[in-house]
């Protein structure tokens, strides 16, 4: 007799891998399942597409979809195949950014679904209608279409299909100009979804959604705080797609706040996960890369970013337009943004940016136009009152009024103060900026002069090269100005790795960490006669008469903290940088490129590890280390560093 070995099915271990959220194993099983022969019936193939969704797998996951589109077709199993064809349209559209195509599967969900008794897929029908024609001009007729689904939803006691028409309504809602109404809703949806309400597939979306409005509308802080709340759960789901989206709003915000090189890593990380996921959000995160390192002074990485995001099917601006300004080229700048204004789709912040930044192209050469530009802005803000928008239409005003010879101090003194409650430290220093040119048309010499020096100090604190030469030059040429140059060390210290150490220590903690090493470090700074010049969150940067002084000082630290961590335990671990050049000196700080050239040395340290320009230690007669040639962030030329030993 002879016996046949049978291969056990794997789809009972596929199945239980999707219901314990364990993405990546479902879909492996799932397609060895495929591979040995099985017959998967329509469910399973739908698992496997929303499995290889949530692992950023998009190809898989429309394959999947269309054969299961296919099987519920040949079972005659309409519902199920109309349910099918509403995924793939999510998919072209939303994925691929593949309209003609989504819109070609939407029919035949439509066609599909007539006659059918009522199911939740008419609803979901329906609530697409209401989108299309709330985008489309529409409202007025689709507003009360999105009441239809969400009756539908209730009647068959559906939360994901009532979640994700409210979550679509309130978008709907904001954009009409009722924003109370729609924030409200956007919130009650989102509580449903963190609270387990809803299945993983309304719960990413309605989170998006909420991230999205919240940014659109130009409120940062609520972006930033759903933004967060989404990515710890995607964490929690084991979900790699939308962590990318998250990704984008949080660089965003990160970039308002001015921490540029942590704004860079996550829009360049999005970047990756979603290009081959998400196009549209992909070519988001570019723009955003292009716009960082375009502050940065990087003109040829901004504009290989924006090349970027136009290859991904998006227009690059105002960053395509902002580059251009920076290179001279007002009125090309000015034509490249009028075109991206011709698109009716921008949402609010999207379109008040490039408003303002045409304001700032055509000022050189059309005040007529810009007055008009600025007149837009205006009304966006009063139709929408949120800071950011607020602030760009007084700074966009007074801008106008400056160039025309008027002085246009309080409205630039309220939008200094509008930047300032949002922690925005680069729209701050802009606008001092033009405070100081408004301040000199009143003959407020020294005003101007309070202003540009603050202004000076915070593009330095960022790394904002170009900004810095510019405010150099306007302080320069203010009456009276004799700039002294002096020749100093600059030291620049900061904790490795410190968001992830005070998000495990807790606030309080961290606060007392904080207070201790800053005592210990300025201890250490009056020791070896150094001035501190600025102190931010765990950052230092101190001025030394000397080299010998400056670098004694840095591996005098180390040695204190590392003592620290022998005798007690623990002692956070910290790089440092050491650059000696001529600097200018004004009010309680210092202008000039040593300035950040010493923070920009000191972040190619790891922990524990003292940096210092080939400069500073051939000063202090340390010559026992072999030099090496590096690039630094905003700087055309190599610099040659060496590092300390200490121990």
């Amino acid at each position: 007799m002879r016996f046949v070995a049978v291969t056990p099915s794997l789809l009972p271990q596929a199945r239980t891998a999707y219901d314990r959220h364990d993405w990546r194993a479902a879909v492996a099983l799932y397609r060895q399942s495929l591979e040995a022969g099985e017959n998967l019936v329509g469910p399973d193939l739908e698992r496997l597409g929303k499995a290889a969704w949530w692992i950023g797998d998009r190809e898989g996951c429309l394959d999947a979809h269309e054969r299961a589109y296919g099987k519920y077709l040949e079972e005659g199993d309409r519902r199920r195949a109309a349910k099918c064809a509403q995924m793939l349209r999510f998919n072209y559209v939303n994925g691929l950014g593949d309209r003609e195509t989504g819109l070609g599967w939407s029919a035949k969900a439509a066609k599909l679904l007539a006659g059918l008794d009522e199911c939740a897929e008419h609803g979901y029908q329906i609530r697409l209608d209401a989108r299309k024609l709330c985008t489309t001009g529409h409202r007025e007729e689709g507003l009360p279409l999105y009441d239809k689904a969400l009756e539908i939803g209730r009647r068959l006691h559906d939360p994901d299909l009532v979640a994700l028409t409210e979550s679509w309504k309130s978008l709907d809602l904001i954009e009409a100009g009722r924003a109370e109404e729609g924030f409200a809703l956007v919130d009650e949806v989102c509580a449903a979804a963190v609270g387990g309400e809803l299945g993983p597939w309304a719960t990413g979306i309605v989170l998006c959604n909420a991230i999205s409005a919240y940014r659109d509308s130009a409120d940062y802080a609520g972006a930033g705080e759903w933004a967060e709340r989404a990515a710890r759960w995607c964490e929690r789901q084991s979900i790699h797609g939308f962590p990318g989206i998250c990704r984008v709003r949080r660089a965003e915000v990160l970039r308002l706040r001015g921490a540029w090189v942590d704004a860079e890593k996550e829009a360049r990380a999005a970047g990756e996960e979603l290009e081959r996921f998400l196009v549209a959000y992909a070519a988001q995160a570019y723009l955003e890369l292009g716009e960082i390192r375009l502050r940065l002074g990087d003109h040829p990485g901004a504009e290989a970013a924006f090349r970027q995001v136009h290859a991904l099917g998006t227009d690059p601006q105002p960053g395509q337009g902002l580059l251009m300004l920076a290179r001279g080229e007002p009125q090309a700048a000015a034509r490249g943004l009028r075109r991206a204004l011709e698109n009716v789709n921008l949402v609010t912040v999207e379109r008040a940016r490039i408003l303002e930044a045409l304001v700032e192209a055509q000022s050189t050469f059309d005040q007529a136009g810009s007055a008009t530009t600025a007149s837009e802005l205006e009304d966006i803000a009063a139709s929408n009152p949120r800071p950011a928008l607020r602030a760009m239409a007084l700074r966009a005003r007074g801008s106008i009024d400056v160039a025309a010879g008027k002085q246009a101090t309080a409205a630039l003194r309220q939008a200094l103060q509008l930047w300032r409650s949002l922690d925005a430290p680069y729209e701050v220093a802009r606008t001092r900026v033009l405070l100081a040119a408004s301040y000199q048309l009143e003959g407020d010499a020294e005003g101007a002069r309070l202003e540009l020096d603050a202004a000076a100090l915070a593009f330095d604190r960022l790394g904002a090269a170009p900004d810095v030469a510019h405010v150099n030059e306007k302080i320069a040429n203010l009456p009276g100005s004799q700039p002294a140059t002096t020749r100093r060390a600059f030291l620049f210290s900061d904790i490795v790795d410190s968001t992830k150490l005070a998000e495990t220590l807790g606030d309080e903690t961290w606060a007392d960490l904080l207070r201790w090493h800053d005592a210990a470090l300025r201890g250490l700074f009056a020791q070896h006669r150094g001035e501190e010049v600025d102190h931010a969150g765990d950052g230092f940067l101190v001025a030394f008469e000397s080299s010998a002084s400056a670098i004694a000082c840095a591996t005098a630290m180390q040695r204190m903290l590392a003592a620290h961590r022998r005798d007690h335990g623990f002692a956070p671990r910290i790089r440092v940088g050491v650059h000696a050049s001529d600097a200018v000196r004004s009010g309680r700080g210092f202008r000039g490129s040593g300035v950040h050239q010493a923070a920009r040395i000191a972040a190619l340290a790891r922990a524990d590890e003292v940096f210092a320009s080939v400069v500073a230690a051939g000063e202090a007669g340390l010559t026992e280390s072999e030099p090496q040639a590096v690039k630094l962030k905003g700087f055309a030329r190599p610099v040659e560093v060496v590092a300390i030993a200490w121990r």
